[in-house]
């Protein structure tokens, strides 16, 4: 990809350009790295498809290259890593397909951020409407912060009075409210974060987003018995 960059620079071949209309300015139109080469051939959407979490799922759109020469160019981005796949950093989104878009209606999509702060990388997480499904474009202004959100939800689980809604909903009414915050509370981010998916069935924005409503899963006993002991 490095050496790749460099040939379409010296060939005077630039990034795709587009009109910022809130800045009045066109952006991109910049340099090749061997960062946008990489996300170039990584992208689904020459084949046909979309990225769909850790997958792909199908797209309306015809594709440009066959499977075997998106697949050929995978297998050649994989023989040149250095750090196995398994030592890498992954950054957790529990909420990932749950939150939906109070404009369209379809699930929000992750969304990083990086900044250098001097020799620190900081990423900023968020979910948002970039979701091209159906045809229609994404929703404009629909991003949430997702540290904020999901420590929202957290927040939630943490308070008796929502576990005694759920269990008063459930037939398995044996478990007691307290019991449940004292061992959703004992848990911690990682594993509730682990848990998160398996608890919350949607979360929803309302009233231009001053309100929230989560739906939880039927499964939220079974889940938090599991680590009750």
């Amino acid at each position: 990809p490095g050496h790749s960059a460099q040939r379409v620079n010296h060939l005077g071949g630039r990034t795709m350009q587009w009109g910022a209309r809130r800045a009045g300015r066109a952006r991109g139109g910049g340099r090749w790295t061997a960062r946008l080469v990489t996300a170039l051939l990584r992208n689904p959407v020459y084949r046909g498809g979309f990225a769909d979490g850790k997958g792909t799922r199908a797209g309306s759109h015809p594709a440009i290259v066959t499977d075997e020469e998106f697949g050929a160019a995978q297998a050649a981005l994989d023989r040149r890593r250095t750090v196995p796949s398994r030592h890498r950093y992954h950054l957790r989104f529990p909420l990932r397909g749950k939150i939906v878009c109070p404009k369209c209606k379809r699930l929000l999509s992750t969304y990083v951020i990086t900044r250098r702060l001097g020799r620190t990388k900081v990423c900023y997480r968020y979910y948002r409407c970039r979701s091209s499904a159906g045809g229609r474009t994404p929703c404009r202004g629909v991003s949430y912060p997702a540290w904020e959100v999901e420590q929202f939800v957290r927040g939630q689980l943490e308070k008796t009075a929502t576990w005694a809604t759920l269990l008063r909903a459930s037939s398995q009414c044996r478990a007691d409210a307290g019991a449940c915050v004292a061992v959703w509370r004992s848990l911690d981010s990682i594993e509730q974060d682990r848990l998160l998916p398996d608890l919350v069935e949607s979360v929803e924005f309302r009233r231009k987003n001053t309100e929230m409503r989560i739906t939880f899963t039927d499964r939220f006993l079974e889940a938090i018995s599991t680590c009750g002991h």
